[in-house]
């Protein structure tokens, strides 16, 4: 909310001979009719009923309008939090599910009309390609070996799985969230096939407890039984197993995976822009992203793990610009884990847990194929 508490106080302060810019998002509401708002701190412009998509129930579409002061120039992020910010306000307000769409409201010369392009696809743009998998191998492949994993291998293989799907169907609409379910995703296999490191140089933070010990003058036996303690704590057991995990269970082929990018074309006309076909921006490999270097890894999964207990336990929300920058060249060592990374090393931890565990199972003879006219 330092957003929405934050612009308030921007406009108070500009007073009413300020210069001031409009904003604009799209709001989705229940319903067959849209939301509109006049004479209020903000306006919203009521638009029209949205088509039907399958799981939805009936949905209308309005534009919201806000002002901002020109001082400065906002950034994308400062932009997401306050259209974000709105949303959660009138849903509380209203007790209704009001959604404010992650689009980017864009205006091109010589046309009158504003056009909304989503910008969650610039996260993860491996996610919107078109499917060039063998589906029905694929499919048979997993049913057999997911058939045949036992108790809590089910559990925690299908939690994962869950948890993956999850973070892509929440991608375009919360992306703290979405993050937060692969970090989730990928601690649940730790969880039951990790174990914490061994080695006490290994822990984060050994060094300052080392230095520590040194200004107390403790003895070797009550310097032992200090970092003994410390291993035994469970919040930190379990960043360090998620981050020793991860980094030493993804195998070396991991690496040589394919990491191809999808962007769609725009088409802009007179009223506005739409989307057409697409094309491949990029084929590389994942070693074009990641460094093939573990260490490098477990310690940007332990960053990765910090961010995610910030937003559990604080509130603080992932960083979209750097989320969607990560592209431009290899990850940042030292920094948390991009979105489409992680999301990456949570569906080869599940391969190679699945591989691990599965014995095969005869699956039953059944095809389904087009009714005949």
């Amino acid at each position: 909310m330092h957003a929405l508490v934050d612009w308030i106080k921007r406009l108070k302060g500009a007073g009413p001979d300020g210069r001031f810019h409009r904003n604009l998002r799209r709001v989705i509401v229940p319903g067959i009719s849209p939301l509109g708002l006049d004479n209020c701190l903000i306006r919203i412009a009521p638009i029209g009923r949205i088509n039907e998509r399958p799981g939805a129930t009936p949905e209308a579409v309005s534009v919201i309008e806000w002002i901002d002061t020109e001082s400065q120039p906002k950034p994308i992020d400062m932009q997401r939090e306050m259209a974000s910010s709105l949303g959660a306000l009138l849903t509380l307000i209203t007790e209704r599910r009001i959604e404010v769409a992650e689009e980017l409201p864009l205006a091109r010369a010589g046309s009158s009309g504003t056009a909304f392009l989503a910008y969650g696809l610039a996260v993860d743009r491996r996610l919107y390609g078109p499917i060039d998998v063998d589906l029905c191998v694929g499919m048979k492949t997993w049913l057999a070996n997911l058939a045949s994993l036992q108790g809590d291998d089910v559990d925690a293989i299908g939690a994962a799985i869950d948890l993956h799907y999850g973070a892509t169907l929440l991608l375009e609409k919360d992306l703290s969230s979405a993050y937060a379910l692969l970090v989730a995703g990928i601690e649940t296999l730790s969880r039951r096939y990790g174990s914490p490191p061994q080695e006490w140089e290994r822990w984060e933070q050994s060094g300052d407890w080392e230095e520590f010990a040194k200004e107390l003058g403790l003895t070797e036996s009550q310097r032992e039984a200090l970092f003994s303690r410390l291993m035994e704590d469970r919040n930190l057991r379990l960043a360090e197993t998620f981050a020793d995990y991860a980094s030493t269970r993804v195998r070396d082929s991991f690496w040589d995976r394919p990491w191809n990018e999808w962007g769609f074309l725009v088409n802009w006309s007179a009223d506005g822009a739409n989307y057409m076909a697409g094309d491949w921006l990029s084929r590389k490999k994942v070693r074009d992203v990641v460094p093939h270097d573990r260490e490098i890894l477990r310690t940007c999964l332990k960053k990765t793990y910090a961010v995610r207990s910030r937003f559990v336990h604080e509130g603080s929300r992932v960083d979209f610009t750097s989320q969607a920058v990560a592209y431009a060249s290899k990850i940042d060592v030292g920094r948390p884990l991009p979105f489409a990374v992680l999301r990456s090393i949570l569906g080869e931890l599940v391969e190679v847990e699945v591989h691990e565990q599965a014995s095969g199972f005869d699956l039953p003879n059944i095809v389904i194929s087009a009714p005949r006219d």
